[in-house]
Parts: C-alpha cells; structure tokens; sequence
C-alpha cells in the first residue's frame, strides 16, 4: 500500500516532468521521467527483481548455442564472475576489470540478449540516474543427453547467427 506521503511526493515530482516539458528542458525532463519510473517501480515492488533463473533445459538448442556461443569469450566470462559477487554500474565494472566502458557494453548486451544479465536503474542520493547490471540466475548442465534433446530442436538459424556475431 502506498501512504499519502509517498502520494504527494509522487504527484510533485510529476508536475516538474509536466513543467520541465512545458519549459523545454529535456535533460531535467528525462532525468524526472527516469525518477517517475523508480518510483513507480518500488511501489510495485518490481523494482530490482531479477528475472527467473535459466536452466539447460528451458532451452531450445538454438538458444543454448548462443548461450554457449556467449560464454565462450574470457571477457563475457570475467564479466559474470564480477557481478556474481552483487550488481554494479558499468563505469565500477569497467575499472574493476580493467577495460572500458565501450568494450564492457558490447559485452554487457550481448549477455543481455542471451539472458544472462539484466539490468534496472536507480537514483542516487545525489539524483544521478544509473544503471545497474546483475546476473541473471542460471544452470547448465550439459550432459550427452541434453545435447541430444538441445540437437533436435536446432534450426539452421543456430549457424547464421554465429556467424553474423563473431566479433563479439
């Protein structure tokens, strides 16, 4: 339940989207917008929920391919070992593993698409917002026999997309 204090906070705060709109600052409107947001994201109580946990076999074989595919890079592997220990933004994440920001976001949505990560965003105390990124539960086990029943649910689409992200 939402108390009337919380209410009238959130009532405020989308008068100033309304304002910073009518007045034409976009940058205070966007940074308002993303307030709005979080805030409405608490009071739903969805706020940092990570999604449900993947296991080998909610997967077709396409998507263990490039989930496969996915962790086969050092990078992506030194990416996830960071965020098992609790979410971070990108720029403590980039200095953490000593690349940069460009490189770990190439990274960082490529684990995404996959659904290895998710990513939610909060608001400092100082009003920045910023994105955080967390693993996303998961289990594999690869055993003969899940790389048999992953194997009949392959497509040839399984190749193509390989070989359209060998870069990443």
């Amino acid at each position: 339940m939402v108390s009337d204090d919380f209410s009238v906070k959130f009532s405020v705060l989308k008068g100033l989207v309304r304002l910073a709109g009518r007045m034409g600052w976009d940058s205070q409107m966007t940074l308002c917008e993303r307030w709005v947001d979080n805030i409405t994201a608490r009071a739903n109580n969805s706020l940092h929920v990570p999604r449900s946990s993947m296991e080998t076999t909610d997967l077709t074989g396409d998507s263990l391919v490039k989930v496969l595919a996915t962790l086969a890079s050092p990078h992506r592997m030194r990416v996830l070992a960071a965020l098992a220990t609790g979410p971070t933004y990108v720029s403590q994440l980039a200095r953490d593993l000593g690349i940069s920001r460009a490189l770990l976001q190439v990274h960082l949505k490529r684990l995404q698409t996959v659904g290895l990560v998710s990513d939610h965003i909060e608001v400092s105390d100082d009003g920045k917002a910023m994105k955080f990124y967390e693993v996303v539960p998961f289990a594999l086990c690869l055993t003969p026999q899940t790389l048999v029943t992953a194997s009949e649910s392959l497509t040839d689409n399984a190749d193509r997309g390989e070989s359209t992200n060998k870069g990443t």
